[in-house]
């Protein structure tokens, strides 16, 4: 079982900027679900997994499955440093705040 981590007063002042940056819809879902903003986008998402086979599914609220295919995990990685990028953070930044999502992901490649 996977423990939730907050985030570090550091990381928070990340997300803020990462906040600020104009993206998707599809991907705006994602970021409120993975950093912890309220929710912009609609549907929310209430969950993501990691297939074995490397491939991102997210459950949305009110749904009893994964049912929508986002692509692959790195694709998702590079869209979160793409994004990191955009607001400012330096490239350690960026890392860290790719790997906090992360822990927010169920990943059965494990």
């Amino acid at each position: 079982m996977r423990t939730q981590s907050l985030p570090t007063k550091e990381l928070a002042r990340h997300f803020e900027a990462i906040k600020t940056v104009s993206c998707s819809a599809r991907f705006t879902a994602i970021l409120d679900h993975l950093l912890g903003f309220e929710e912009r986008a609609q549907p929310a998402i209430a969950a993501l997994s990691i297939t074995s086979d490397g491939c991102v599914l997210a459950r949305r609220e009110g749904d009893c499955g994964f049912n929508d295919f986002i692509g692959e995990v790195n694709d998702l990685r590079r869209n979160i440093l793409g994004i990191a990028k955009v607001a400012g953070l330096t490239p350690q930044e960026a890392e860290e705040v790719h790997g906090y999502c992360m822990t927010k992901i169920m990943d059965w490649r494990r």
